[in-house]
């Protein structure tokens, strides 16, 4: 009894201040926060290897579609259909990654190789190069136990 009496009571003193739900001032100030921060700061720009460089766009043309897909399952979570189409795209990218990257592996074996072949003195830094990428990458390469000496 009290309680309604408290909301009579509210009613009367703030009528018009509080009409629209408290949900949607949150989502007004949300999107407005949201918009200005990504017109003045971006999106952050990662550095990447040398075989995600030379094929930045198009590359990141199908990661903005799996984005896609992924946003509009999401949105509707059940639908069969649009988990199908976010497995694809996801399926696509990670494909086409492997390509590029196992292909730009290829070439710069091919490269070392024809340097040592030619007795080339670049092959050095060029594997040196290589060899100091893999130890600044965040995940270094597997390396098999061996027996320790003791």
């Amino acid at each position: 009894m009290s309680r309604q009496l408290f909301q009579q009571q509210l009613a009367l003193e703030f009528p018009e201040e509080f009409s629209v739900p408290v949900s949607t001032h949150w989502e007004e100030l949300k999107s407005s926060i949201l918009t200005t921060c990504q017109n003045t700061l971006g999106h952050a720009l990662k550095k990447h290897q040398d075989w995600f460089d030379s094929n930045d766009q198009s590359l990141k043309e199908l990661i903005d579609q799996k984005r896609k897909a992924l946003m509009d399952l999401k949105k509707d979570p059940k639908s069969t259909a649009k988990k199908a189409a976010y497995q694809q795209k996801k399926a696509i990218v990670l494909r086409e990654t492997r390509r590029l990257k196992n292909k730009c592996w290829t070439d710069k074996a091919k490269e070392i190789q024809g340097l040592a072949d030619r007795n080339d003195i670049r092959f050095f830094s060029l594997q040196q190069r290589l060899y100091m990428a893999h130890l600044h990458m965040d995940k270094p390469p597997y390396v098999a136990k061996t027996a320790q000496i003791s």
